[in-house]
């Protein structure tokens, strides 16, 4: 390992070592119903936080020591690990929940995106109050990431509907189901059906502002009833239908039997084109199986993280360079512009860490690094080459099923393109998430 790498590497131990023995410290926490103490340094914390910057540095700094009851010391201490070392080990479903409020509290995007990533990679098909709680969690802070969660809903409509967790589920969350045009339903029925069951549930609700109300205004009000699709309905389904009015069912068999546009009150949804859930679920396996991609959207700079995996071959091997996509145009081939780029690569292994029966992976150490500065063309790939051979005293050895993960941090602000699967790599199988990657060079 060369200085470069050998210096990040040990900066990261150090920075670990450092908070576990209070160095540096200047100011002191009381964490938790039990007032737990703990120690950081504030420099550290204002660097990576704004909060911590005006909490600490603003013009009503708060006295030491800050009192937080509202946060769980384990959770606080991740978030502290991840300051000093860009690095978190989340052992739980749980951890990464308590995780994403401390985070949200402290305006860390980044420590967001992995505590929601690892959540839905360890989240079963079947667990749907697992899928709620995340859910209501996302709606609540307004993630960046809320539709990768509302995308995993959408997926398991048909359960979540039937669940006695869909009940519970805050209004934004309703919301953020009912609104979406492809859901895994049979049909209209279905989501009709579970959002009367919600509404009776919030007029039950004792001391809300919707308690004692009707099952139509409870959801008039939140927003719900605009969205429900009575349109795509059967007679015999809207025969079951005990939520409209007079006018509004009037209205309603008008438009189905006629075919054409809603005649007067407007007050309910005027779509006619049912939830197409296969329409959907065709994106998803033309994603899985073909690797396309959405837009990868660079508002500002930002990490992108991707995992992959060795595969066909033993090692060791020199890792040549990365190659990934620079920004999209709408200019024609041969008329490609140029535009001013910079970009790092980190290659990190990871290692197993075993939680009860579940295998995850987490992060290890960096073995390979890359920086690329200067004008490349639109819709083209750019070549970022690496530093580090694998295998030097056998301690790096790629074997089939090694897993690594590339971190590329962005610069400039931009749109990339979706990973496209006839560019796959040499011995790498890149992960099918979001991430730019085409290929990984190398030699034997």
């Amino acid at each position: 390992m060369d200085n470069c790498q050998r210096s990040k590497y040990r900066l990261v131990e150090r920075g670990l070592e450092a908070l576990e023995k209070g160095l540096a410290a200047d100011c002191k926490f009381l964490v938790g119903e039990e007032k737990e103490e703990i120690a950081a340094c504030k420099a550290l914390l204002a660097i990576a936080s704004p909060v911590f910057e005006k909490q600490f540095y603003g013009s009503i700094a708060e006295k030491d020591p800050v009192e937080l009851l509202d946060i769980e010391p384990d959770a606080f201490k991740k978030l502290l690990q991840y300051i000093y070392t860009h690095r978190v080990d989340i052992i739980s479903s749980e951890e990464a929940l308590e995780l994403i409020k401390v985070a949200h509290k402290y305006w860390l995007s980044d420590l967001i995106e992995i505590c929601v990533v690892y959540y839905l990679d360890n989240l079963k098909e079947d667990d749907i109050k697992g899928l709620c709680d995340i859910l209501n969690i996302s709606v609540l802070y307004d993630l960046d990431f809320k539709d990768m969660v509302v995308r995993r809903a959408q997926q398991n409509t048909d359960l979540l509907l039937k669940s006695k967790e869909f009940v519970d589920l805050s209004v934004d969350g309703v919301i953020c189901i009912v609104q979406r045009g492809q859901l895994n339903v049979s049909n209209e029925m279905e989501l009709i059906d579970a959002a009367v069951l919600w509404a009776t549930a919030r007029s039950e609700e004792k001391d809300t502002s919707l308690s004692g109300k009707s099952v139509k205004s409870v959801l008039v009000e939140t927003g719900v009833f605009k969205h429900l699709r009575f349109l795509t309905l059967t007679n015999d389904q809207l025969k079951l239908v005990n939520i409209l009015s007079d006018e509004e069912m009037k209205a309603t068999k008008y438009s189905i039997y006629s075919g054409s546009d809603l005649p007067p009150p407007v007050s309910i949804c005027s779509i006619s084109k049912p939830r197409n859930f296969k329409s959907f679920l065709k994106n998803i396996q033309s994603e899985e199986v073909r690797c396309k991609r959405s837009i990868l959207e660079v508002s500002q700079p930002g990490i992108i993280g991707e995992r992959f995996e060795v595969c066909g071959k033993t090692g060791p091997y020199n890792l040549i360079d990365v190659k990934i996509c620079s920004q999209m145009t709408n200019t024609t081939p041969e008329n490609y512009a140029a535009y001013e780029e910079e970009l790092e690569v980190e290659i990190i292994r990871l290692k197993e860490q075993i939680t009860g029966f579940r295998c995850n992976y987490v992060n290890d150490h960096i073995i390979a690094t890359g920086y690329f500065k200067g004008r490349v063309k639109y819709n083209d790939i750019i070549t970022v080459p690496l530093d580090l051979k694998l295998g030097v005293s056998g301690f790096h050895r790629v074997t089939e099923g090694d897993k690594f993960k590339i971190q590329v941090t962005f610069h400039k602000v931009g749109k990339y393109p979706a990973y496209q699967a006839n560019t796959s790599p040499k011995i790498f199988n890149v992960s099918k998430s979001k991430g730019i990657v085409v290929e990984i060079n190398y030699t034997s």
